[in-house]
């Protein structure tokens, strides 16, 4: 069972977002400057938040219980992209920020000001596609905005949620090209996550939860994370 990030406790002030750091090798350059460079594959997922600061006991607690729970780069972190529906979201033009949902009867959210959340966008995948794919052909029900650069993550039986990226949406064909290769294959009906897309991460080194506190109780922490392979 991975980790999941918990957001509303350590929030990041600043992020590195996802990135695909691209698998390369490359021999010595000549003397007129020509250098042969190759890909091993199609690159791993990165990303860090920087700036979340331990401001009291609930999230310091939490920040030491993810770590012991990680065990360094052993067990997997589910992470989902902060932010996400205000910078890449595939909403209507008109949303703005998280929503916080619809409430009871009475008006009121729950205790922590959120109230009953279902999907905003609706794709899902028409045919299979198989491992290492680079498009699939999608039934899209609803989705305002698709386009090039936004992120998805499907939720793949064995290697869990992957984040992959658009490189170009054909909305006559209905087919979404993307990036990087598909982690496994998958089957028609699989749902393409744009409300909420997760990865299934690791922490980049086994030191990265190494807490710096002032007086012991106060302080701002960095972590980096890299994909589960």
């Amino acid at each position: 069972m991975a980790i999941q990030w918990p957001y509303t406790v350590l929030c990041p002030a600043r992020i590195v977002p996802p990135f695909l750091q691209n698998r390369t090798v490359a021999g010595g350059a000549s003397l007129s400057g020509n250098m042969q460079v190759s890909a091993s594959d199609a690159g791993i997922w990165v990303c860090a938040f920087e700036n979340i600061v331990l401001h009291n006991r609930a999230t310091v607690l939490s920040w030491r219980s993810i770590a012991v729970k990680a065990e360094g780069r052993l067990n997997p972190i589910d992470v989902a992209l902060f932010d996400y529906e205000r910078e890449y979201g595939a909403h209507d033009a008109a949303y703005d920020g998280p929503q916080t949902g619809v409430p009871f009867s009475d008006g009121e959210y729950f205790s922590d000001g959120v109230g009953f959340i279902g999907s905003t966008v609706s794709v899902v995948a028409s045919a299979a596609a198989a491992l290492r794919a680079v498009s699939i052909s999608v039934t899209v029900t609803i989705a305002p905005r698709i386009e090039s650069g936004q992120f998805f993550s499907i939720n793949h039986p064995a290697k869990g949620p992957r984040w992959y990226q658009i490189t170009n949406y054909d909305a006559t064909a209905n087919t979404i090209e993307f990036r990087p290769p598909l982690r496994e294959a998958v089957s028609a009906g699989s749902t393409l996550e744009f409300d909420r897309p997760k990865c299934r991460m690791r922490l980049a080194s086994d030191s990265e939860m190494l807490m710096t506190l002032e007086a012991g109780s106060y302080g701002p922490q960095s972590v980096s994370f890299v994909e589960y392979l």
